[in-house]
Formats: C-alpha cells, sequence, structure tokens
C-alpha cells in the first residue's frame, strides 16, 4: 500500500537539496537519483519522474538530466537507504531500459518497465 507523507513540500525538497549539496546525485547519461531523509516517512517513498524538458543537474558527463527517481527514507533507515539506491541505480544502468523509458507514451507502459525491471531473475 502506498504511504502518503503529510509533510509541507518544503521539508521534503529541503531533504532533496541537503543531499545534492555534498555532491551532485547524478549518474550520467540523463540520469540522476535524489534521495533524502525525513522523520515523516515511516517506509521508503520513492517518485518516478520522465521530463518533457531535461535539466541542467550538474552531471558528471555534462549531459541534461530527463529521468529522475527520487527516493525518500525514514531518518533512521541507514541500510534501506542504501539498499533501495543500489537497486534504482542499477535499474537505470540498463541502457536498453532506459531508452524505453525515454520512449514510454504513458504512465501505465512506465510502471509496467519499471515493474518488470525491478522483479528478482528467474
Amino acid at each position: 500500500m502506498a504511504q502518503i507523507i503529510e509533510t509541507p513540500e518544503k521539508k521534503i525538497f529541503d531533504s532533496l537539496i541537503c543531499r545534492e549539496k555534498l555532491g551532485t546525485t547524478a549518474l550520467g547519461d540523463g540520469v540522476a537519483i535524489p534521495h533524502g531523509r525525513l522523520d515523516a516517512c515511516q517506509n521508503a517513498v520513492a517518485v518516478f519522474m520522465l521530463l518533457e524538458t531535461p535539466i541542467d543537474y550538474d552531471a558528471p558527463d555534462g549531459k541534461l538530466v530527463d529521468i529522475v527517481f527520487a527516493i525518500l527514507v525514514p531518518q533512521e533507515a541507514h541500510d534501506e537507504h542504501l539498499h533501495h539506491l543500489a537497486e534504482i541505480a542499477k535499474i537505470l544502468s540498463n541502457q536498453e531500459l532506459v531508452v524505453k523509458l525515454r520512449h514510454a507514451h504513458s504512465d501505465e507502459v512506465l510502471y509496467e518497465l519499471l515493474g518488470q525491471a525491478a522483479e528478482p531473475a528467474s
């Protein structure tokens, strides 16, 4: 079941920006994984965004970012945080998947692609 965070948007933004000030969370090739910690989180919460207009994200390769997969975790969820980041980075390092995400024409297709990518290999 999805968790709804009842937190002012500014606190969420500040959490993400606080981490970003330590160094960009852009991975390169147009992908970024901003992440932060929030006391209001009981579980990890993520949002995937495919941007219509790419943005400058200070990426190491200098490319503009059009894929953003943001994650928020509880304040004390250190291991969980690292696990989620590793999984998302692994999924988004698949170049074939990234191309498919960029060409998805609906939320349903994006959801299906990400769901398939997150399934454990049989």
